[in-house]
């Protein structure tokens, strides 16, 4: 019996082995295709073990997707947490930055354009949270400068979500950045527009 936990822990060890991979491999090919042969390659596994963990590729992908989404929630929630708010908003265009050119914005994006239901489903539930972590991180952010938004939060964090999208797809399709920042400056200039100084 005392046998089990060990086993459960070598099986979970796999298992993050392969999606680790499988993540590795879909931003290194900014989303292009990958094979289940790549991902047991770069696991260091039998190719019968990927399947095994996940049944087939679009299982796969489908976590990839969810684990992307997540990973990227994460690193904005942190930029934008920065306690000056300048500082901030230049932590989120140097996030967006490495996102484009590190593969992570592109293959977000591809994922979104699967065929396959479950793997849209896992990109669509990513997006909602990713701009549900922006939602709460602009709130905290407007609140740092004393701000109030004259329309909802959400509806602000979903023009944030949309613009860092299309911005990171600019720059990973080829668009030097330098000549994107003025886009990103006359965006918080829109949004900070829709804001009022907020009553104490």
């Amino acid at each position: 019996m005392k046998k089990q936990p060990k086993r459960d822990d070598q099986k979970a060890a796999a298992r993050k082995a392969i999606l680790e991979a499988a993540v590795a491999a879909t931003v290194e090919r900014r989303g292009g295709p990958i094979t289940t042969e790549l991902v047991a390659t770069r696991a260091r596994c039998a190719k019968g073990l990927v399947h095994y963990h996940f049944t087939n590729k679009e299982g796969l992908l489908a976590e990839v997707a969810a684990r992307l989404w997540a990973e990227r929630a994460e690193a904005w929630r942190t930029a934008l947490a920065v306690d000056d708010a300048t500082q901030a908003i230049s932590a989120a265009w140097t996030l967006l930055q490495a996102e484009a050119f590190d593969g992570r914005a592109p293959a977000s994006a591809w994922l979104g354009m699967s065929n396959n239901k479950l793997v849209v489903q896992s990109v669509n539930n990513g997006r909602t949270s990713f701009a549900d972590a922006l939602t709460v991180a602009l709130e905290k952010l407007l609140k740092r400068m004393r701000l109030q938004a004259t329309v909802p939060v959400a509806e602000l964090a979903a023009l944030l979500a949309a613009t860092a999208e299309g911005l990171g797809l600019r720059m990973a399709g080829g668009a030097k950045s330098g000549d994107l920042e003025p886009a990103w400056a006359a965006f918080w200039v829109g949004l900070l527009s829709l804001t009022r100084t907020a009553r104490r």
